[in-house]
């Protein structure tokens, strides 16, 4: 995702609100617009937000947060030279560096449409959506783009990235699991219709979806790049992939779908943001904002079904995307 870090000049940084900051199109596509709509799962409880505002000042958050990052001397270090106390900010980034050993200039705050590096440092594109993963896998292309092709490519809006080192013996050798989280339909095709999807765009859209696995290797010149054909590349999509139900979820009959009626196997896999990795090797991925790719939740029959749809934010009406018109998996009303 990319964030739009912007400063005042006048005022000192929101460093809790422009963390959390947003195009309007990662709002519209990444989660649905969930921060315009009323809360779902509405309670008599207070926010914690505004129990911590009565007990935690700004100020002091932002003192604390500028420490933390200074302390830990990670990437966020360069946001505590624009607030608060900058001398005081930059002496205690100067101590942590000269701690940890590490010796460069901290990037400052950009805005600009690109990636900054400090100085004596250099990135490149180690894959990027549509590369191919396969052997006889198709290129990327702006015109002549098929679910089957998309399939076998790496996948669209990277979030989580898993590094998994294949064996102490052979540090050049790694596995990456990348999720792909969302698409954003406006950017992938040129004549995209806001609410009329054809069934070709919304098979790409699913095939984009889900995760990729690539092998990569280092290379003496290049560093490290993937390689394709590798044994270990693998897409997990939201169109052809099914994955085994376990636990109390399998066989219950909330499961059991017209695709599954016994309850074992659902298909694809949507709006995987986070993920991580296990002591023992496996990745995780968890899905969230899974609520706006459904539709008509508004004429759900089973009024249980119907309330714990509306819990969650699912829509009465149509999705935003659309997909219910080619696929009745996201049609509620037929698919409860």
């Amino acid at each position: 995702m990319r964030f739009s870090l912007r400063r005042n000049d006048d005022e000192p940084i929101d460093l809790l609100n422009t963390m959390c900051s947003a195009t309007a199109a990662q709002c519209r596509w990444g989660c649905g617009d969930q921060c315009a709509h009323p809360a779902p799962n509405p309670t008599e409880n207070e926010y914690f937000g505004d129990i911590l505002d009565r007990y935690v000042t700004r100020r002091g958050i932002l003192r604390g947060v500028s420490a933390s990052a200074a302390m830990l001397a990670l990437g966020a270090a360069p946001l505590v030279r624009n607030i608060g106390n900058a001398s005081a900010a930059e002496e205690t980034v100067s101590e942590a560096q000269s701690a940890s050993g590490l010796a460069f200039t901290p990037v400052l705050l950009s805005n600009a449409d690109t990636v900054e590096v400090p100085a004596g440092y250099k990135w490149r594109s180690l894959i990027r959506w549509g590369d191919p993963l396969n052997l006889d896998s198709a290129p990327w292309s702006t015109t002549n783009y098929t679910a089957a092709d998309q399939l076998g490519q790496f996948g669209f809006n990277c979030d989580f990235i898993g590094f998994f080192p294949l064996g102490a013996n052979r540090p050049d050798r790694a596995a990456l699991v990348v999720n792909h989280e969302y698409t954003d339909p406006v950017l992938m095709f040129a004549d995209y219709v806001p609410g009329s999807p054809t069934k070709e765009q919304v098979d790409y859209e699913l095939a984009s979806h889900g995760a990729s696995v690539i092998y990569i290797q280092r290379d003496a010149e290049k560093g490290w790049v993937y390689v394709p054909g590798a044994g270990l590349n693998r897409r997990l999509d939201a169109l052809k992939t099914t994955y085994l139900l376990s636990g109390p979820a399998a066989q219950h009959d909330w499961v059991r779908t017209t695709e599954d009626p016994n309850g074992y196997y659902v298909t694809g896999m949507l709006n995987n943001c986070g993920g991580g990795k296990t002591p023992w090797g496996t990745a995780l991925s968890a899905e969230e904002n899974f609520n706006q790719y459904f539709a008509n939740n508004g004429t759900v029959s089973d009024p249980r079904k119907k309330a714990a749809h509306a819990r969650y934010g699912l829509p009465s009406g149509l999705s935003e995307r659309g997909w219910e018109q080619h696929y009745d998996r996201f049609d509620l009303a037929k698919e409860p």
